[in-house]
């Protein structure tokens, strides 16, 4: 008799249908830091001990820049107008003959965020 109630029971409960009304889970949004990068812009250029107009004049149109992507303290380590290095060629004096030398200048600090 029980097993035929138990099953009654299961039946009628099987066809009721129970729903609760629960309130919507609110979802956290993640946190995105943004990524930052610090770059210098640096200028290189060559300079001669030279009485040729032409080969200063070459020298200054070699110039060339280029960024460079460096960490947060080297970033705040340097100015702008800071010379990195200036080296003297001594290759090209011992090869050649000629007094030189390379320079390496901060002209540009920025940092950009992505």
């Amino acid at each position: 008799m029980k097993r035929i109630l138990s099953f009654i029971l299961f039946a009628l409960l099987s066809s009721v249908s129970i729903t609760a009304q629960t309130p919507p889970v609110e979802v956290p949004k993640a946190v995105v830091t943004p990524a930052v990068r610090y770059i210098l812009t640096l200028e290189l250029s060559q300079s001669r001990v030279s009485l040729d107009l032409s080969s200063h004049m070459k020298d200054a149109m070699n110039t060339t820049s280029f960024q460079l992507p460096v960490d947060e303290q080297f970033y705040n380590d340097v100015k702008v107008g800071t010379v990195l290095n200036k080296n003297f060629r001594s290759g090209s004096f011992l090869m050649s003959g000629s007094f030189g030398s390379w320079k390496v200048k901060v002209i540009k600090k920025q940092v950009v965020t992505e």
